[in-house]
């Protein structure tokens, strides 16, 4: 006989929307890294997409070369900044997020000081429990994962539309060449 693989009872999306709501109860700055985050990511890139034709056109408008190393400087600076920010949040993000996931191993202590005590007896009940603290048991679990995820999803969603929105404003007839 074949094991069908039993259906999760959660999506991905309820799961995400689980751990959302329980780091807006415990430790808000969670979801104000995330955004950060994404926010430094995409200011980083447009930098880079904008820094070659800037530099390409100050020279074809023939801009003296204190103006030009103006130019350059001011790029350099601005990914630098950014870099450094992005680095300053990278390594301070982890506490908050520890915090998060101390919240969701305290629910999990709450419910096995509360449940009855013949679940303890209950196999399935004692592999749940078991699966349930693998998930919270490091800094790499999924519980501590789930961040670097949603960033990521983050970070692509908003860049599809802005990089759209560019698109959409380059001439149609520069695309087809």
């Amino acid at each position: 006989m074949k094991n069908k693989k039993e259906k999760p009872k959660y999506n991905a999306f309820q799961n995400s929307l689980f751990m959302i709501k329980t780091a807006w109860k415990t430790e808000k700055i969670v979801l104000v890294h995330c955004i950060l985050l994404t926010v430094l990511f995409i200011g980083q890139q447009l930098i880079e997409l904008y820094i070659a034709p800037t530099i390409i056109g100050a020279v074809e408008n023939r801009v003296s070369i204190s103006q030009l190393l103006i130019t350059i400087g001011i790029f350099i600076g601005l990914l630098v900044f950014l870099n450094a920010l992005k680095a300053y949040v990278d390594a301070n993000v982890v506490y908050p997020r520890i915090t998060v996931r101390m919240g969701l191993i305290g629910a999990m202590n709450r419910k096995g000081c509360e449940t009855s005590y013949v679940n303890w007896h209950d196999k399935k009940f004692m592999q749940l429990a078991t699966k349930s603290d693998s998930v919270v048991n490091s800094n790499g679990a999924s519980s501590e994962a789930i961040w670097h995820t949603l960033v990521m999803i983050f970070r692509y969603v908003l860049c599809i539309g802005i990089y759209a929105t560019i698109l959409a404003s380059v001439d149609a007839v520069l695309l087809m060449v």
